[in-house]
């Protein structure tokens, strides 16, 4: 019997698993850190200083946070990422990281980048 709850454990854990993945993967966000290689084909940077939780709040953070990431999935046909900003181990805001010159241009007229 308790070889059979732990085979439907470990089951419900990987659907679970899968389910959060599919959710990152469908809200724009990519698995993993941003290595070496990621910023490699991403090195044009705009950097919004002050968006995060305790600068903004939780609702501001995350609608400001959710614009930004609903532009770049619509716009971008080039790679971007997003990376924190740390300053003295304390997180500052975030970096955008674009492939592509215009696109990181639009970007930086379309939003603020001080918050």
């Amino acid at each position: 019997m308790q070889y059979c709850q732990t085979v439907s454990q470990q089951a419900d854990r990987q659907h679970l698993i899968a389910s959060i993945k599919n959710a990152a993967a469908a809200a724009g966000l990519k698995e993993g850190f941003v290595d070496a290689a990621r910023r490699a084909a991403t090195p044009l940077i705009v950097d919004c200083i002050g968006l995060t939780c305790e600068n903004l709040g939780d609702e501001r953070f995350e609608n400001e946070l959710h614009q930004r990431m609903g532009w770049c999935k619509a716009k971008c046909r080039g790679d971007w990422e997003i990376e924190p900003i740390r300053q003295d181990g304390r997180l500052v805001g975030r970096r955008f990281r674009f492939g592509n010159v215009t696109e990181a241009v639009h970007f930086k007229l379309r939003f603020d980048t001080r918050l």
